[in-house]
């Protein structure tokens, strides 16, 4: 049960699109604090996608990605409901 429902009132796949952008956008909010609360380096990123395999920069990068996707799971759908 979560704090805030919104009722659409809209048919089902309609919905789903709607919880789909919320779910989307609200990951890309949370992954984009994290990359600024962690000071990437204070230049330009691109997050351990080149060079050796597996290299600390990815680590990073995937250890945020994953804190992310557990954080909208676990916070954000216990505070906002679409139906």
């Amino acid at each position: 049960m979560a704090i805030f429902t919104i009722d659409l009132n809209l048919n089902q796949e309609q919905t789903q699109m709607i919880n789909d952008v919320f779910k989307y956008g609200s990951m890309l909010v949370i992954f984009h604090t994290l990359v600024y609360l962690a000071n990437y380096k204070k230049g330009n990123n691109v997050f351990g996608l080149t060079g050796k395999f597996m290299n600390e920069d990815f680590l990073g990068f995937l250890l945020l990605f994953l804190i992310t996707i557990l954080a909208y799971y676990l916070i954000v759908t216990e505070i906002v409901e679409i139906k």
